[in-house]
């Protein structure tokens, strides 16, 4: 949706805690010849009615930017709580292109509240069909814990990998289809 000069992309993840559904999503702003992505987050108790949108400090009508929120943020990125660590889990890819090229590392952010403050990125993985070929970069990247994790202490990661080419991307049958990786956390 175009907000003003910027686009705002909302839904990236829904969190439902008590009766509140928390909407993630973020701003995209063109600067200097690449895009900034700022973290926003909404909240609603039925996802047809009325949204409130947080600025960092106090809720509002207008769609905003979590101030001092992350701005390395992906179109897709996932939050979940991750019950043995008792923290909120925000798990993403860094895709602010450098020189036109697209990190692909699976990065993950903690907080004490599904708001903020989040800290920083911790890395969790690189998949390695983009370490073996430059030509390829992996995006789509979320945790889907608990649902698909094996224990309490192990997340399951999804992401796709795709081509700078296009023509490769569509005749390779190992591109453009989803992986899934387990990652294991240390107890604390």
């Amino acid at each position: 949706m175009k907000y003003g000069s910027s686009y705002l992309w909302v839904a990236a993840d829904v969190y439902v805690e008590d009766d509140t559904c928390y909407i993630y999503g973020l701003r995209q702003d063109s600067v200097d010849g690449g895009l900034l992505r700022h973290l926003v987050i909404a909240r609603t108790e039925d996802l047809r009615g009325r949204w409130e949108f947080y600025d960092g400090k106090v809720w509002g009508a207008e769609p905003c930017i979590v101030e001092g929120g992350p701005s390395d943020l992906s179109t897709e990125f996932s939050v979940d709580y991750f019950s043995p660590y008792k923290k909120y889990m925000m798990v993403y890819h860094n895709d602010q292109a450098k020189e036109r090229i697209l990190k692909s590392s699976v990065l993950c952010r903690w907080s004490d509240s599904p708001l903020e403050p989040w800290s920083e990125p911790q890395l969790l993985y690189t998949p390695p069909e983009v370490v073996e070929n430059e030509n390829l970069w992996a995006y789509a990247i979320k945790a889907h814990y608990p649902h698909l994790s094996e224990d309490k202490m192990s997340i399951v990661v999804s992401y796709v990998v795709r081509s700078y080419s296009e023509e490769e991307t569509l005749s390779s049958p190992e591109l453009y289809v989803p992986y899934f990786v387990k990652i294991t956390f240390a107890s604390r």
